[in-house]
């Protein structure tokens, strides 16, 4: 890359896909960016774009499929914002870069709680069935509890 070049980083990363002989769509296989957002990437096509903070994931995510060192990608967005401050006066400069998550990422931790509620939930029928075949009663846990209920014993508490 050219320092001071004008070019925009869509284009310098078309630039790149095109010397490296890469089918775009293969870039939106591998990425899960879809074509026509690459297309406006590359065109710099900013009505065709979302947000400007899901722009610059985009770029980082196709940099990284082209295995670029992010301090070019870095000096080459500098530039170009230096070059958009220049052109007009901007209140907020945001230079937000998000992650986009990997799907495979926890992708053992979500399984093994997917099991683990899933055993839950058969060793809870599990008791039932077995609660409901022995004629299991809960109260019988608490010793003998019929004398509590006879109306002797509530006549005592509430006299009338």
């Amino acid at each position: 890359m050219q320092e001071g070049s004008g070019k925009t980083i869509g284009v310098y990363l078309r630039n790149v896909r095109q010397d490296r002989k890469i089918a775009l769509q293969e870039v939106s296989d591998v990425t899960g960016i879809s074509l026509g957002v690459l297309q406006a990437l590359e065109e710099e096509d900013k009505e065709r774009l979302p947000a400007e903070v899901y722009i610059k994931a985009f770029y980082k995510k196709y940099a990284d499929f082209l295995e670029l060192p992010s301090e070019e990608l870095s000096t080459l967005s500098n530039q170009q914002n230096d070059r958009r401050e220049a052109k007009q006066d901007t209140m907020f400069n945001f230079q937000t870069v998000v992650e986009l998550k990997n799907p495979d990422e926890n992708a053992y931790s979500d399984s093994i709680r997917l099991l683990v509620i899933a055993a839950m939930i058969i060793l809870l029928g599990v008791f039932f069935y077995w609660a409901y075949k022995t004629n299991f009663n809960p109260l019988d846990l608490f010793g003998s509890l019929p004398e509590m209920t006879e109306t002797k014993y509530f006549s005592q508490l509430f006299p009338v």
